[in-house]
């Protein structure tokens, strides 16, 4: 008959063997066993082209499909506020961009910036759009960012050039020409800009006539 020591001391060692050999079952074994047979070897590197090919394919997506967002974003800051819009085109040509060249480089530069990893809002609603909130915060942070590379950024040879404005000159007593913090860029650019703006425009561009 088994004393309780005895059945303490059989629960004891029972306990300690089942540790082993859960220990043994997790561990990985030292020794694993590696086929070098030729054709073997070929196998396995077809394999790891196959598992890159597939990892370069699915970032190339990636990539993709933030261009895609960032080309509709800019449709929608088009859609939604105009004069938002405005605000970043005249911040690039300011900054010494031609307008071809601002109407390139737009929605490389929205992806860039990182606002072509979501979609600003569905469709253009209304005033009494659930999102029109959002949506209307997503386009100032984007413009804001644009606005801000734009400055930070100038075309090399505007920033190595003499600038052409001086305090009481330029035809318009020194003022700053498009004060955008006062009106949200409602003002009229240079009508220089407007036929070589308008050639930058995409084809998708809505309102396709409308004047800048």
């Amino acid at each position: 008959m088994k004393t309780y020591a005895d059945k303490k001391q059989e629960n004891r060692s029972q306990s300690i063997a089942n540790e082993v050999s859960q220990k043994q079952r997790d561990e990985p074994s030292t020794f694993q066993f590696v086929d070098k047979r030729p054709e073997a070897i070929a196998q396995r590197k077809l394999q790891e082209l196959a598992n890159s090919s597939q990892m370069a394919k699915s970032t190339y997506n990636v990539i993709q499909l933030s261009k895609d967002i960032a080309q509709r974003n800019w449709r929608i800051v088009n859609q939604y506020s105009r004069d938002q819009a405005k605000r970043a085109v005249r911040a690039l040509l300011r900054a010494g961009y031609t307008p071809d060249e601002t109407g390139r480089m737009i929605v490389p530069l929205i992806d860039r910036l990182g606002h072509g990893l979501q979609v600003f809002a569905h469709g253009t609603g209304g005033s009494d759009s659930g999102t029109q909130g959002d949506t209307m915060g997503r386009i100032r942070n984007c413009v804001n960012d644009l606005v801000a590379w734009a400055a930070a950024n100038p075309k090399e040879e505007k920033r190595s050039s003499p600038s052409h404005k001086r305090a009481g000159g330029g035809g318009n007593g020194g003022k700053k020409d498009d004060d955008d913090s006062k009106d949200g860029g409602s003002k009229h650019i240079g009508t220089g800009h407007l036929a070589s703006w308008q050639t930058g425009i995409p084809a998708w561009y809505p309102n396709r006539t409308d004047k800048y």
